[in-house]
């Protein structure tokens, strides 16, 4: 058991070693950028410059990705493509653009991730050494459970997984910096966006609308009843008893009212007549005037 952990661990070591060596901790001397633009362009034929400007792009070693064609009331078009291309044929596009119709407005970005990408190499030397403190307690002669071996090896596992996926997004990162994307949006001349259509009540799915609703809070309110009926069973031995008691309780006053009230009466007098009593020794001994009222 100890040779296949250690043949084990010395293979872990090994391969992450060269995966980690294979990536350096430093991205390129010109810095790794996110780039992106835009351009918005009058053309007189709409179908003419999308075509125009598929093929200049293509011609460049780009791709489409994304696309969209609107018509107006009028059946003038308008509309935008999104096509990623290599960083180097960004700028002849923009002059291509510029042949295919009168040029409205562009916009160039570029945001720089030399940071991120400098962070995910230092995380992933981290694990690289969190795994090698692991892969040598792995190795290590002195006897251990099966369990122990087990939650090792699931560790080792799982930052072989985290590690691999901060690499990835390394790569994604620098494949990112070699392309950009581009956004061209075309118009026909005086075209506006056809008016969405103006929302209809349809008193039938309103109608339904409200019965659903309706039926749900009236589950709701089933359930309620329903769990509060359980507790009401559960506790009953406690609450029973005490609901007897309090109610006999109550009996018994109401019947014996006025018997009580004539005892908090009388009980009430003879508090009074004791404080006046006082007031008057007070006033007798202390030689001061004291007006009772």
């Amino acid at each position: 058991m100890s040779i296949l952990r250690i043949i084990l661990s010395f293979f872990v070591v090994s391969m992450s070693s060269i995966a980690f060596a294979q990536t350096p901790s430093q991205g390129p001397a010109g810095g790794i950028f996110s780039r992106s633009g835009t351009i918005v362009l009058k053309v007189p034929s709409f179908d003419a410059a999308w075509t125009q400007m598929a093929s200049a792009a293509q011609s460049r070693g780009g791709e489409l990705v994304n696309s969209a064609t609107r018509t107006d009331q009028k059946g003038r078009k308008y509309g935008w493509m999104v096509f990623r291309l290599p960083v180097s044929q960004i700028p002849s596009m923009y002059t291509a653009a510029a042949t295919a119709g009168k040029l409205y407005g562009q916009k160039f970005d570029a945001v720089p991730n030399q940071s991120d990408y400098e962070s995910l190499a230092r995380r992933a030397e981290s694990l690289q050494r969190h795994e090698d403190r692991l892969a040598g307690i792995l190795a290590s002669p002195r006897r251990m459970r099966g369990g122990d071996v087990l939650f090792l090896q699931e560790r080792l596992f799982r930052a072989d997984v985290d590690r691999e996926m901060l690499l990835q997004q390394r790569e994604d990162l620098m494949a990112g910096a070699q392309s950009g994307t581009l956004k061209l949006e075309i118009f026909e001349p005086n075209t506006m966006p056809a008016p969405e259509s103006t929302a209809k009540i349809d008193l039938g799915q309103w109608y339904r609308f409200g019965l659903l609703r309706a039926r749900h809070e009236f589950q709701r309110s089933a359930a309620r009843v329903a769990t509060g009926g359980a507790y009401t069973m559960i506790y009953a031995p406690i609450w029973g008893p005490l609901a007897v008691i309090s109610l006999i309780i109550l009996a018994v006053f109401w019947r014996m009212r006025r018997r009580i009230f004539e005892v908090l009466k009388t009980l009430l007098s003879n508090i009074l007549r004791q404080i006046t009593r006082s007031l008057i020794w007070l006033r007798d001994n202390s030689g001061r005037k004291i007006r009772l009222e």
